[in-house]
């Protein structure tokens, strides 16, 4: 088995490890979904891409949630030159430790065209903060061109404003192959302002980098 493989299968097992610790943690109270339907959240982050042997570019998204009802905008995710829509229903539960779980379905556009099932699950606990965020996308013009995508972060927060932490995600931003890449994050977080660094495969000479700056409201 390829050392990517093996990446992806101990970022799998790290979140599954997780969410067994949330259900302890959470003494098995339900997922339920927010109940105050009239909140209004979300969040708009640009991510610049530093691609070796390749352009750079942005990947701009935009999250909107009304109540539990989630929706997201995303642009040259999947592929570059796309867009994706997706709609979706959160759930959480917790106190002391929090884990959030939602489902999705998207709609891709563009340069590929398809749909996806996806998820995105988070656990936060004191400091500590897990989350996953996958999908599947089905080509609709070539079956060859399906496609898993996944992005996992670890991540310990001190102070409230800065926090450290490891990445493991499979996309295409270095490849049309979409090897999984390892690295390492560092970010700084001001209310509701934030800008991560995020550095991938830092033993290698093909190294790629990516910054990510959002507003949280």
């Amino acid at each position: 088995m390829k050392t990517s493989a093996y990446l992806l299968c101990s970022a799998v097992i790290a979140v599954f490890l997780c969410i067994v610790f949330a259900g302890q943690t959470l003494k098995a109270q339900e997922l339920q979904g927010d109940p105050d339907s009239g909140v209004i959240s979300g969040s708009f982050e640009t991510d610049y891409n530093f691609v070796q042997d390749d352009d750079d570019f942005l990947m701009p998204t935009l999250v909107l949630e009304l109540g539990s009802v989630h929706f997201e905008l995303r642009h040259n995710y999947e592929e570059r030159n796309s867009g994706s829509f997706w709609a979706g229903f959160k759930m959480q539960t917790g106190g002391e430790a929090v884990f959030s779980f939602t489902p999705l379905a998207g709609v891709v556009l563009g340069s590929v065209a398809g749909f996806a099932p996806g998820l995105e699950m988070e656990l936060d606990y004191g400091n500590f903060s897990a989350s996953t965020n996958s999908e599947y996308f089905i080509n609709a013009e070539n079956s060859e061109g399906n496609f898993f995508y996944t992005w996992n972060e670890f991540t310990v927060t001190a102070g409230n404003w800065i926090s450290l932490g490891a990445v493991i995600e499979r996309t295409k931003v270095s490849s049309e192959e979409g090897d999984v890449q390892a690295g390492v994050l560092a970010g700084l977080s001001y209310e509701g302002l934030y800008v991560t660094a995020y550095l991938f495969d830092p033993d290698k000479a093909d190294r790629n980098v990516l910054i990510a700056i959002g507003y949280e409201f």
